[in-house]
């Protein structure tokens, strides 16, 4: 497969992770992880050569517009890789969002939701910030959010055993 072969295919694949989503292009497989990052690596070497010739045929500008997205996509993918519970009172993810994608509220704040204050099993509320969490042991991860009309909701962090 040459270079420009690769290129197209980003280009491709930038294409569909923006618009069907991500998590419907590429599954949780490590060697779809494997190989983005191979891409990635293609995409810089790329770059560098461009820079180097300075031609002005090389659309440097999109290629490290590319590069971004699919470091950006790669890092989603990854995380959703790792970012799973196996005892959810034990997380300390960095999922802050809910299954709806309402932002979580800071369980250091009682705006605009008042609440206990609740354990966690970070050092300090302060580093629970805003992360799904499960302070109270009800064995699914969840968050105050930041909607006033919605005071709490799940997180859809799963759990490690069904990954």
């Amino acid at each position: 497969m040459n270079i420009r072969n690769i290129l197209v295919y980003i280009c491709s694949l930038v294409f569909t992770i923006t618009s069907v989503g991500a998590t419907e292009v590429l599954s949780r497989t490590e060697a779809r992880t494997n190989l983005a990052k191979r891409f990635v690596k293609i995409l810089e070497a790329e770059i560098q050569t461009c820079v180097t010739i300075a031609s002005t045929s090389c659309k440097k500008e999109l290629m490290v517009s590319q590069l971004g997205v699919v470091k950006e996509t790669l890092h989603e993918f990854e995380v959703e890789l790792t970012d799973c519970f196996i005892n959810s009172q034990e997380y300390t993810g960095k999922r802050n969002t809910t299954i709806s994608g309402r932002v979580c509220q800071h369980w250091n704040s009682s705006i605009p939701h008042e609440h206990a204050h609740y354990n966690f099993p970070d050092d300090s509320v302060d580093d629970a910030a805003n992360y799904c969490r499960d302070p109270v042991g009800s064995g699914t991860l969840w968050c105050l959010t930041m909607d006033p009309n919605k005071r709490s909701e799940d997180c859809s962090v799963p759990h490690c055993g069904s990954l």
